[in-house]
């Protein structure tokens, strides 16, 4: 038989520390959104709006640059 010695104060504190943990994590997550080829073409779409994480971004548009980043030079 378990013995449980967690009080309600100890359950709100590991409560907030979870939650503070999960927000830590989210901002340090770089991962790129996946999407349906069909719902990417029309959120990706040039001045299209997703939320990703809770956060909105606008599209500028897609780029084709496969193998090197887009900002470089051609």
């Amino acid at each position: 038989m378990p013995f449980i010695n967690d009080c309600a104060e100890t359950a709100a504190r590991q409560k907030v520390r979870s939650d503070e943990e999960s927000e830590t994590v989210r901002n340090r997550r770089y991962d790129y959104p996946s999407r349906n080829a069909d719902v990417a073409i029309r959120e990706y779409a040039p001045g299209g709006q997703v939320v990703i994480d809770g956060l909105v971004w606008t599209s500028a548009g897609v780029t084709l640059n496969w193998e090197r980043p887009a900002h470089d030079a051609a």
